[in-house]
């Protein structure tokens, strides 16, 4: 699965010494987030890969077909959750590290995260790759698939730095939710776990929470 995978690549504008993996949320696509790459345009070291979700029918949308990482069964209840899609997703993220580790980027210098499902994604996959990364840095999501942790946890997670930003009202994904997957990581796992609380009502980030996304990305593999 993960070799049929497209992505919006935007090359570094300086010598690479470090790679952001960013993932869309449901019925969006890479180039929907590529506009992160000028925003963060300090960090010309960085090259930016955002891949495309393959097209699936999703459940909660009377199994329409659309971009999705993993389908979601209701969006009532999203403690029911496809955990073959999940882990297939979490496959085609590590595969991504693992290439540009091949291309000679260390692990400690790539930051993975995204938007909704793909900040989902992003958690279990930063948690359960076997080496340590730069950082996990996830938005108006939570942690997937708990009862597989903290057995999943790789031997690296507590050292990895995580940032969690969501939104007060947000419609889609509950405060609720994702600040008690917040406290799951901080208390039962034991996570280097930092989340934010936004205002707004939107199921997207503010310019606060995207500069703070900035911030922490700066922080993890630093500028150019």
């Amino acid at each position: 699965m993960a070799s049929k995978i497209t992505s919006a690549i935007i090359n570094p504008t300086l010598t690479h010494k470090a790679t952001v993996i960013f993932l869309h949320g449901l019925g969006d696509s890479g180039h929907g987030w590529s506009f992160m790459a000028e925003q963060f345009k300090s960090m010309g070291h960085v090259k930016w890969i955002f891949p495309n979700a393959p097209i699936a029918p999703v459940t909660a949308n009377n199994n329409f077909k659309m971009p999705s990482w993993f389908d979601i069964y209701s969006f009532n209840n999203l403690n029911k959750q496809d955990e073959e899609g999940i882990l297939n997703c979490v496959n085609i993220i590590h595969h991504l590290i693992d290439a540009e580790i091949a291309a000679g980027i260390s692990s400690d210098k790539i930051l993975i995260g995204g938007f909704s499902q793909g900040c989902m994604a992003s958690l279990f996959a930063g948690l359960t790759y076997p080496k340590r990364l730069a950082g996990i840095m996830g938005h108006s999501g939570f942690l997937p698939l708990e009862h597989k942790f903290p057995e999943s946890l790789s031997s690296f997670a507590r050292s990895i730095p995580i940032f969690l930003a969501y939104m007060n009202n947000d419609p889609i994904i509950p405060r609720a939710l994702a600040s008690a997957s917040a406290e799951y990581m901080k208390q039962k796992l034991l996570l280097k776990c930092m989340d934010k609380l936004y205002d707004g009502d939107m199921h997207s980030p503010t310019p606060e929470s995207f500069l703070d996304m900035y911030k922490f990305a700066v922080s993890t593999i630093g500028t150019a």
